[in-house]
Order: C-alpha cells, then sequence, then structure tokens
C-alpha cells in the first residue's frame, strides 16, 4: 500500500480543504485512521469526506475501507446523515412561519403584485406559507440533497441564490421580489453556511469514528 499524507487544511469545513487534500487521500486517510484508532485524524477525515459523493456500496470498491468493521461505516455514514438532516431541517424551518426569518421579502403582506406574497393555506389554523416562488425554490432544493450522495452545505448555499425556470419567472412579475430577492437570497444564503458550519462542527464533535 502506498504510502499517503493528509494535510491540515485549517477548519474542518473550510470550502478550500478539497483544494489541499484530493478526494482519494481524503477518503483512504479516514478509513486507515479509523482502522488504527486514530481518534482526531479520523474526526479531521470525516469532516472533509462530507463534500465528496460516496455509498457504503461504492465505499466497498476502495482497499482500505475493507480494514474497516461494519460499525465504524456505519459510524461514518450516521454522521453524514445527521449533517444532511440538519441541512434539510434549516430549509424546512425557513418556509415555516413560526421558525422563519420573517423579514424576508417572501414573508412581507404587502406591497407584492397579484399571486405572490404570503400565502394563508388554511384560515382555520392560521397556516401560512411565504411567497410560492420561494416555496418552491426550497422544495426544489431539498429535493436534490435527498438525490445527493454527499453534505456538502457549500452547494446547497449557492443553489440557494439561484432561483431558475418558473420560479425566476414568478419572481419577475413582482417588483418587490424582483427588488430584494436577490439581496434575502443571498443573506439567506449566508446565514445557512454560517449556522451549518457551526452546526457541523458541533456534530463532529459529538461523533466518534473509532471506536
Amino acid at each position: 500500500m502506498d504510502p499517503i499524507t493528509i494535510v491540515d487544511a485549517g477548519p474542518p469545513f473550510s470550502p478550500s480543504s478539497n483544494e489541499i487534500n484530493p478526494p482519494d487521500i481524503i477518503i483512504r486517510s479516514c478509513a486507515i485512521a479509523c482502522h488504527q484508532g486514530l481518534a482526531k485524524l479520523a474526526k479531521t477525515a470525516a469532516a472533509e469526506t462530507l463534500r465528496l459523493p460516496f455509498d457504503a456500496q461504492s465505499l466497498m470498491s476502495i482497499p482500505e475501507y475493507k480494514s474497516m468493521s461494519a460499525h465504524q461505516l456505519l459510524l461514518l455514514l450516521h454522521f453524514r446523515d445527521r449533517c444532511v438532516a440538519m441541512m434539510q431541517l434549516y430549509l424546512t424551518n425557513e418556509v415555516n412561519y413560526e421558525t422563519a426569518d420573517e423579514s424576508k421579502v417572501w414573508w412581507e403582506f404587502e406591497g407584492h403584485s397579484d399571486q405572490c406574497g404570503t400565502v394563508v393555506v388554511d384560515p382555520d389554523t392560521d397556516e401560512m406559507r411565504p411567497a410560492t416562488w420561494f416555496y418552491d425554490h426550497m422544495e426544489s432544493i431539498r429535493g436534490q440533497i435527498r438525490m445527493w450522495k454527499h453534505a456538502n452545505f457549500d452547494t446547497a448555499a449557492k443553489l440557494l441564490c439561484q432561483v431558475e425556470g418558473s420560479g425566476l419567472e414568478a419572481m419577475a412579475r413582482c417588483p418587490q421580489c424582483i427588488k430584494a430577492g436577490p439581496n434575502c437570497l443571498r443573506s439567506l444564503s449566508l446565514g445557512f453556511v454560517s449556522v451549518m458550519n457551526a452546526t457541523y462542527t458541533q456534530i463532529l464533535a459529538s461523533s466518534s469514528f473509532v471506536e
């Protein structure tokens, strides 16, 4: 087996980490660290694997992963699943009036054109949704995340700023949304990155990959 070296890339979820450590080095390092009981290195490598597309089947094609126990592999996959779940929760909260930032333009009741603005889904329960274009945009991103084999929140953050197709057309028909929407989306994206970085760090701190 060829020797490998993983470089300390700084913060565990630094966007530049993969530019320093090639994907094959990250995956091999994680497997070896788990097998050898190197807890700190295992956490560093596990954090970087979140940007890489893989599942249990694809991992088994990597020789080093055959040295991992089934339990260690499940710990790694569970770590990623927890991170994905927190991305989904954040996006779900943004379309829930009780948990969202109601200062964003898609939650404003007044000033919108017809067929835009906050939607009252059920008058009896006061259930509300944001402007339809934004609700559909968030649902689209959540759907894409469900199809991913990685947990890269940087990718999701970029998608937050990219309204396309019918959503963009609907947004453009409302002068208020087309004026304030881009800045609100950028603000949402930045907030998402900040919260996910802190959340992933907490999950990593409470995780073990060498049991």
